[in-house]
């Protein structure tokens, strides 16, 4: 073989390898098949509702300290993927079964977070009135990495453990599949609310300064 045809064959090679590369990426399949997401009143959450994947930049006790305030923890989600309540199980309420597909993340942004779902009671953030935040101390539950060996991974609802908003709910019964878990969001509170008692606290303590 002449040192032309080498190169040839040697540069077809890097190319392959080169777009194998670029084209490696992280996929989830994210389902609540095994458990239901039930809203505050134990009704399955409406179809057609919001539904999150991904991780927070705070944790677990931020999160839930900062209930009623929704932008802010927008502000610290990174979302991989969303969807809708029903997708994927013919409109089904309180399920859904998505797949992400290949989604790239060449600066290893998700690799190795945990996910974390983010679910609503409504087709938008700003709309919704309820949530639920819940995640999982399980290997399936880490964001893979794009160039690893295995650069995917399924999760379903009925594996949560960790109920950062939101709590367990009781079984629910449906017809030809038995008795699912679920799982149930949680009131969405007024932000003043947490303003007002704030507010009421600082005077309490400026009457007791005054009075002392």
């Amino acid at each position: 073989m002449n040192r032309n045809a080498l190169k040839r064959i040697l540069g077809m090679v890097i190319a392959g390898m080169v777009a194998s590369s670029s084209a490696s990426a992280t996929q989830v399949i994210w389902t609540a098949t095994g458990a239901l997401a039930l809203d505050v009143n134990d009704n399955p959450v409406p179809a057609g509702s919001l539904v999150r994947i991904g991780f927070f930049t705070i944790n677990d006790a931020t999160i839930a300290a900062n209930a009623a305030n929704v932008p802010f923890l927008n502000a610290n989600f990174v979302e991989f993927d969303s969807d809708v309540v029903g997708a994927g199980v013919g409109g089904f309420a309180g399920a859904w079964s998505v797949d992400s597909g290949q989604i790239s993340d060449p600066t290893d942004i998700f690799a190795n977070k945990r996910i974390t779902l983010w679910v609503l009671n409504a087709p938008t953030l700003g709309a919704a009135t309820q949530q639920g935040i819940f995640s999982a101390n399980l290997a399936d539950w880490i964001f893979p990495d794009d160039d690893a060996v295995v650069d995917n991974t399924a999760i379903d609802l009925s594996q949560v453990n960790i109920l950062i908003v939101g709590s367990q709910g009781p079984s629910f019964f449906i017809p030809d599949v038995g008795e699912l878990p679920t799982f149930r969001l949680a009131i969405i509170p007024e932000p003043t609310t947490g303003m007002l008692v704030g507010f009421a606290l600082l005077g309490v303590a400026c009457l007791h300064r005054r009075l002392s």
